[in-house]
């Protein structure tokens, strides 16, 4: 799994720094409220993006995780929905 997240890491980042992005970016904790609190020590965000599937395919949005992150981190959060297969404009 961990190989897997890796991969979709370095593929997620590649696509952002082509089109023109300065990012960076780790595989955390597999409780992403936990991976949210790991990452804020050691970089202060002014905003949280979370990134799921779309409603039904999701276990974060069964899990209320944008809405316990909205709750719990002092940032305001952004909720993406990705859509599997469908490019976004650069």
């Amino acid at each position: 799994a961990r190989l897997s997240a890796e991969a979709r890491l370095a593929e997620c980042l590649e696509g952002l720094q082509k089109a023109g992005y300065r990012v960076e970016g780790a595989i955390g904790d597999a409780d992403p409220l936990i991976a949210i609190d790991d990452a804020l020590c050691g970089f202060d965000a002014d905003t949280l993006v979370i990134v799921t599937h779309p409603p039904g395919q999701s276990n974060w949005l069964e899990r209320d995780v944008v809405d316990r992150a909205q709750e719990r981190f002092e940032q305001p959060v952004i909720h993406v929905i990705a859509h599997v297969g469908v490019q976004a404009p650069v």
